[in-house]
């Protein structure tokens, strides 16, 4: 659902931090660990940066392989992870699974490099709040 102005009681805390190409980023947490992470209501899976994965694997399990298609039409095998629970916006999420994907290419190119892309089954854990006049964010629910 969208709503175009905020709920009774909702104020967003949060800094919001946008890319030159409008992307919005948020901060992910897990005990010792912090990332970043583009918030990406078209991707059907949480892509974590390779990398990130391999540097941080007490976060991850590995479960197997999976196919999937990037935004160019191309598909690949990618590593299928269950992810361990972050702490998004003071609100704690469920683990979930996640494809690992070499992310360097495209951070090149970015001014925010990112550590992961949250996809749908991250964003339907929680309601979502952002003020884009006010530059500000929050975790509803």
């Amino acid at each position: 659902m969208l709503r175009l102005e905020a709920p009774p009681g909702i104020r967003a805390q949060n800094a919001l931090m946008r890319g030159p190409r409008r992307h919005v980023y948020v901060d992910v947490h897990w005990p010792g660990v912090a990332g970043r992470a583009c918030w990406d209501t078209g991707a059907s899976a949480t892509v974590v940066d390779r990398g990130f994965w391999l540097a941080h694997p007490g976060l991850f399990e590995y479960i197997g392989v999976t196919a999937g298609t990037d935004a160019s039409g191309r598909r690949e095998e990618t590593p299928l992870l269950l992810m361990a629970g972050p702490v998004i916006g003071q609100h704690t999420f469920a683990r979930h699974k996640a494809v690992a994907v070499d992310l360097s290419p495209v951070n090149a190119t970015l001014e925010y490099p990112m550590d992961l892309i949250l996809g749908y089954p991250a964003i339907r854990q929680a309601g979502w709040f952002f003020d884009f006049p006010a530059g500000a964010w929050t975790v509803t629910s």
